[in-house]
């Protein structure tokens, strides 16, 4: 088998897992790290400064350290889900259960500020819609799209 370069998939073992992207979310906890340390530093309230710098820094390494939750796998034509739940194993879809990647971008003053791709999957009569990845503009959300429209339809044939 080939290897094939991606600029987003990341090989991992013998699946494809998705490079992290930075989004808004993730500047919304520096900005309130930022604003704990202020508060720490110069301001009246130093345990309620703290109490913000270290929660933003738990939430902070735990976004950053969390694998990613969407995985494919082309050799078995899965891909598998993590889900925010309790479960342990995570939702597992052929190829042929999926049906359209979808892209919602939040703007602001005609800037876009986030941009969510999502998966969705028909199973067993069911419709299901799955976060794949987020980013600050459309670009690299359409360029992970082609890609993981390629590697799935490249299967299937």
């Amino acid at each position: 088998m080939v290897m094939k370069y991606y600029k987003y998939l990341i090989m991992e073992g013998n699946a494809y897992k998705i490079r992290t992207f930075i989004a808004l979310q993730h500047i919304i906890l520096i900005i309130w790290f930022f604003i704990g340390l202020f508060m720490f530093a110069y301001g009246e309230y130093i345990k309620t400064g703290i109490g913000i710098v270290s929660f933003t820094l738990l939430i902070l390494v735990l976004m950053i350290l969390r694998p990613s939750k969407f995985r494919v796998c082309p050799q078995d034509q899965r891909i598998q889900v993590d889900r925010a739940k309790l479960e342990k194993t995570p939702d597992s879809y052929s190829f042929s259960d999926f049906s359209s990647f979808e892209m919602d971008t939040i703007y602001w003053l005609r800037i876009p500020i986030n941009s969510t791709l999502y998966a969705r999957f028909n199973f067993e009569g069911k419709t299901s819609r799955h976060v794949v990845s987020q980013s600050f503009g459309r670009g690299p959300m359409q360029v992970l799209s082609n890609e993981l429209g390629k590697l799935i339809t490249r299967d299937q044939v």
